[in-house]
């Protein structure tokens, strides 16, 4: 998982039949909420 401008995206690679790695990133539907955040 990679966060960009304060949103998720997950980044997939693989390695096609020639050796070629492809990289898609794709969004996440949820924005990342920060661990230290409290209830007031």
């Amino acid at each position: 998982m990679v966060v960009i401008r304060g949103r998720r995206h997950w980044l997939w690679r693989a390695i096609d039949n020639e050796g070629e790695v492809l990289e898609f990133l794709a969004p996440s539907s949820a924005p990342v909420q920060p661990h230290f955040q409290r209830e007031w």
